[in-house]
């Protein structure tokens, strides 16, 4: 099994770069542009909003903070896929999802894996482990 999850962006193939496009730094998810691109997905929010959609329609305070940004996207929600907000909400979820799921692989590939990338325990390794410590607990 090879690690999926890298902070050297500059030897990722696409798939790798995918995979690590998104990962939270102080709490925040964060968006990888490309090699040494990176930025908040709340700012890449507000970007899309006012510069990338160019809609006039959109009514999007540049100026909230991140906590008052993400709960107009929870809002944002109800206009589902047919409507910018809602698309705009959706890919905002997406990506704090992608982020949150990055960092419980980046975890295990932590405990799983050497410094060099060298497999230490594997997923049968973990198996066993796991079932031992559900014997010791009567289940």
């Amino acid at each position: 099994m090879k690690r999926l999850t890298s902070n050297n962006t500059f030897e990722m193939n696409m798939t790798e770069l995918a995979l690590n496009q998104v990962f939270v730094e102080k709490g925040w998810a964060w968006y990888l542009k490309a090699p040494e691109d990176e930025c908040s997905v709340c700012d890449l929010i507000r970007s899309a909003a006012t510069k990338g959609l160019k809609l006039e329609d959109i009514e999007l305070d540049t100026n909230l903070t991140d906590e008052a940004l993400g709960d107009v996207m929870l809002d944002w929600l109800q206009f589902g896929e047919t409507e910018p907000e809602g698309i705009l909400a959706m890919l905002y979820r997406a990506l704090w999802a992608m982020a949150e799921l990055r960092e419980r692989l980046k975890l295990y590939e932590d405990i799983c894996f050497g410094l060099d990338g060298t497999e230490l325990l594997t997923p049968e390794q973990l198996r066993k482990i796991r079932a031992d410590l559900n014997k010791g607990k009567g289940g």
